[in-house]
């Protein structure tokens, strides 16, 4: 038994606690008339046996068809790990809407539907808009080295299928380069198909780079980064995308969406940190 409670100093929670194990204890006759523990002979007595077997005792409980998948898509997203705290559970993932059999949307999680001729174009021209609205890319006091090299990068992506880059720490591989795909994608008016998945060897570094470069990209673009990590999901708004996520996500992703339909890049970043998740990049960096 769990007996939690809230005070304005640890001792007073404490105490508060324990109070509540004691009423507990007595209501089950586990103490005396002077609210002491049992001796071990007292234990011994049939009503005592009986209530322990009662207590260990199996329920059975009939669990309907509907939570059962629920359970099941929800685990599916967030393998089982006691060493992790406990989930935030995300409504997209816990819907029961979806139909087994359906694709995943690789950057919403939910079920994917293609993008219409129309929406895609409506939505190409909000975010040129969006783009515009923002002012120059990056001041000159905030270059970084990658940047010179933009347009042999993008160049390199567009007529590679895989593309490894080397470049030194801080050089802004991890943060300039997904932005730098968006960029080129929105400013040659389509920006919806630009869904870029970029994985992280760690969960904290996942998050940590999609708060950067959304703070980098400003608050009317702030949306459309993301992340997802085992227990803990912000995923982007579709079309436009930036998703960082761990490997072990993205293997996910991939058994509820083998093809990737609706991801235009996959970005495996630190693949030099070789492990069985990260041996077959679609485009990584060192």
């Amino acid at each position: 038994m769990t007996f939690a409670a809230k005070g304005r100093r640890k001792v007073e929670a404490e105490n508060k606690a324990a109070a509540l194990a004691c009423q507990k204890l007595k209501s089950l006759g586990l103490v005396d008339k002077n609210n002491n523990p049992l001796s071990h002979a007292m234990y011994n007595m049939t009503s005592l046996r009986e209530l322990g077997e009662n207590q260990r005792r199996p329920c059975h409980i009939k669990v309907p068809e509907a939570t059962l998948r629920k359970i099941e898509n929800y685990l599916n997203h967030y393998p089982v790990d006691s060493r992790e705290s406990r989930p935030r559970i995300a409504d997209d993932m816990m819907n029961l809407s979806k139909e087994s059999g359906a694709i995943s949307d690789a950057i919403t999680g939910k079920t994917y539907t293609p993008m219409s001729e129309g929406e895609e174009v409506r939505l190409s021209q909000n975010l040129l808009a969006l783009w515009k609205r923002r002012g120059s890319s990056w001041p000159e006091s905030h270059q970084l080295p990658v940047d010179p090299h933009k347009d042999t990068i993008l160049s390199a992506i567009e007529q590679n299928p895989v593309v490894v880059i080397a470049g030194d720490t801080g050089c802004g591989k991890t943060t300039r380069i997904p932005q730098l795909l968006l960029e080129r994608y929105i400013l040659e008016g389509r920006g919806a198909r630009c869904n870029v998945v970029i994985t992280q060897p760690r969960r904290i570094s996942a998050i940590s780079v999609a708060q950067r470069v959304a703070q980098e990209l400003g608050p009317n673009m702030r949306k459309n980064v993301g992340y997802q990590v085992r227990l803990e999901s912000k995923p982007p708004a579709r079309g436009g995308a930036l998703l960082f996520c761990t490997v072990g996500i993205l293997l996910r992703k991939l058994q509820g969406n083998p093809s990737l339909e609706g991801v235009s890049h996959v970005i495996v970043d630190e693949v030099h940190e070789r492990d069985v998740n990260t041996e077959t990049p679609t485009c990584a960096w060192s």
